[in-house]
């Protein structure tokens, strides 16, 4: 409780005991022109000396707490930025994955893009924007993909409306840590950090960026537990799965650190895929031998062995009509 007092007396009530001040410094300025009084003139000078003290003190204060602010804006500004460039990669990697067909495709865009909707609507909301909030709304609902997603905007929308400030807050620390349960780190932890600094005194939303860190960590945990058990059964098609999604986690010392152990995965999975490519060949099936000598061209495409597939791949399609 002191600590919070302490805030606001630094952030905010500072002025109004430079007020006080003041006031008394003129009433007593008023009282030493009548009666003429060294002491009351003495008390003057302190009162004023004291005004200017507080002034500079409050002044500092606020531009301490500014910069601080500043400062809490800039982290966000780097987290959105890191959003932006993450999720231009996984565009990029859905153009270029050839393996998808066009619906599948099409699947993956929409879900990437409903989220980014649903980001968009709720920061509005969240923001007190209400009539943007259900602008927005109405225009998505006109949408056929997005019908669903503009019901269940307009039920959070008018239960945040509807609540109080507490179970406002309440919503969207629930938000926030539903988006971490869902594995979208970067937009959890953007919300934890720009809620933290709406709302400094609160405990429990000041930990919630530290929370979303700790899970995060745990996940990643996991997920290395899950890559060491499924290289040491030799499961390299559930490991390469696991190293796919846990790509997403490491830091480039830790990913170095693994480096050998995914050579030695990539190595496998090569062979693997040789021996599979020259039995349908043997067994002149053709369709097969086509779509395994595909990936290993495109998984692996500096490899001796994807040279001489590419070499072949013409007469591999022909064959395979």
């Amino acid at each position: 409780m002191s600590k919070q007092k302490s805030k606001l007396f630094l952030n905010a009530d500072w002025y109004k005991l430079f007020l006080i001040i003041v006031s008394l410094t003129l009433i007593i300025l008023i009282l030493d022109r009548i009666f003429n009084s060294a002491f009351l003139h003495s008390a003057n000078i302190i009162l004023i000396f004291i005004s200017l003290a507080v002034a500079v003190l409050g002044v500092l204060a606020e531009l301490k707490n500014t910069n601080a602010i500043l400062n809490r804006n800039t982290q966000i500004a780097h987290y959105a930025s890191d959003i932006l460039k993450k999720s231009l990669e996984e565009l990029n990697t859905i153009k270029h994955d050839v393996k998808l067909n066009e619906q599948v495709k099409s699947i993956a865009y929409r879900d990437i893009n409903r989220l980014t909707i649903e980001e968009a609507i709720l920061a509005r909301l969240h923001q007190k924007d209400f009539n943007t909030t259900y602008e927005m709304i109405e225009e998505i609902e006109s949408k056929t993909d997005y019908a669903n997603l503009a019901e269940k905007l307009r039920k959070s929308a008018d239960k945040y409306k509807n609540a109080s400030e507490n179970e406002r807050i309440q919503q969207v620390v629930a938000h926030i840590e539903n988006l971490a349960k869902n594995l979208h780190w970067d937009q959890a932890s953007i919300q934890a950090e720009r809620l933290a600094i709406q709302h400094p005194d609160i405990t429990s939303v000041v930990e919630l960026p530290t929370k979303i860190r700790k899970m995060k960590e745990q996940k990643k945990t996991q997920l290395l537990k899950d890559w060491e058990k499924a290289t040491n059964s030799g499961d390299t098609d559930r490991s390469l799965r696991i190293l796919k999604e846990l790509d997403k986690y490491l830091t480039p010392s830790e990913a170095q650190a693994l480096e050998e152990s995914v050579s030695g995965v990539f190595r496998t999975k090569l062979h693997n895929l040789g021996v599979s490519f020259s039995l349908a060949v043997s067994q002149k099936n053709w369709e097969t031998a086509l779509e395994t000598g595909e990936e290993i061209i495109r998984d692996y495409p500096n490899s001796k062995m994807a040279h001489e597939i590419l070499s072949k791949i013409e007469v591999l399609r022909e064959r395979a009509k």
